[in-house]
């Protein structure tokens, strides 16, 4: 989530590092007096629990960066259906 208490709209990038499991948009835009979520994906294709990854977000209009050390796990999800033979 990105507040902006500002009268000023805000242009944010993002940039990952590390583990390609952590996904989300490359830019978006904070509207002076709001606040935006930022929806960030986990999408692991195997089972683990050593999922790393850095997101930084830079704000182009202040030249503020914040960085952020992602961690994820993913563990075997209950079975989706009974196969009958």
């Amino acid at each position: 989530m990105k507040a902006n208490a500002t009268e000023d709209d805000w242009s944010m990038t993002v940039t990952f590092s590390g583990n390609k499991a952590f996904t989300g948009p490359k830019s978006f835009r904070v509207e002076a007096k709001s606040v935006y979520q930022y929806p960030l994906t986990f999408s692991p294709q195997i089972e683990d629990d050593k999922f790393q990854c850095q997101m930084t977000m830079n704000n182009a209009d202040t030249g503020f960066t914040q960085t952020y050390n992602l961690r994820g796990k993913a563990d075997r999800g209950p079975p989706v259906r009974q196969l009958n033979s």
